[in-house]
């Protein structure tokens, strides 16, 4: 099937497997989130999606508790529920097209849970993001919740870079404004310095939301007021 776009969990352009890098085998890539740290695979994933349409992205599947702190962000029981919601901010951060994260769910529970069995996996610590509930439903997790808080951040970055198109730079008050959203649309160090180093401060994260919320309500009343902005919503 030549049309069928390939993928394989690990791979990225740079990567040599017995001297063999796998370009003009992939067609899109997805390194584990670690790789990331690295400049000059991102940079090699960013070149192939520009010129040959080539989308890149990551996942997280597997990490061990760490002396200095330094572990990747993770679903496990050992590592702070804050690394889930921050996954999709290293998503916009190094622009990618898609993640994934091992695992939803680790299996049912034995017989007698939970007053005889805990619901997460003996398997290395995996906490599932879904919990069994009775009459086979399922409840959130908190690292669950915590995920979908992310995804929401990820979509004010998005609305927020979106709508900034409308703007235009010659016009003064639009100019300050643009300023304001290329700041608070850059994932700092201080939040995401790379896949090993971030923050453990919800309120950073809570602050920036509601920066770029309150930058949504300005940009939109900023295009309200100035109909000769541009249209062209086609921006990545």
């Amino acid at each position: 099937v030549p049309d069928l776009p390939l993928m394989d969990y690990g791979a990225y352009p740079m990567k040599k497997s017995q001297n063999v890098v796998p370009v003009g085998y992939e067609d899109i890539w997805a390194p584990v989130l670690g790789k990331f740290g690295n400049p000059e695979y991102v940079k090699s994933m960013r070149e192939r999606r520009v010129k040959y349409g080539e989308e890149y992205g990551f996942y997280v599947c597997g990490s061990m508790p760490r002396a200095d702190g330094k572990g990747k962000p993770f679903i496990k029981i050992f590592e702070p529920w804050i690394g889930v919601r921050l996954l999709p901010w290293y998503a916009w951060k190094y622009r990618c097209d898609h993640f994934l994260i091992f695992m939803l769910f680790t299996g049912l529970p034995k017989p007698g849970w939970p007053e005889k069995h805990p619901a997460v996996s003996s398997n290395f610590g995996y906490s599932p993001l879904i919990y069994p509930g009775p009459n086979h439903t399922f409840i959130a997790s908190i690292r669950l919740n915590a995920l979908r808080d992310g995804m929401e951040d990820y979509e004010y970055f998005n609305k927020l870079h979106r709508m900034s198109a409308y703007l235009d730079p010659k016009f003064k008050p639009h100019k300050k404004l643009l300023d304001e959203i290329t700041a608070a649309t850059e994932v700092t160090s201080d939040i995401c310095a790379n896949p090993s180093i971030w923050t453990r401060d919800v309120e950073k994260l809570d602050d920036r939301r509601a920066k770029l919320g309150g930058l949504i309500i300005a940009t939109q009343k900023a295009i309200d007021a100035y109909p000769q902005s541009r249209l062209d919503l086609n921006v990545k």
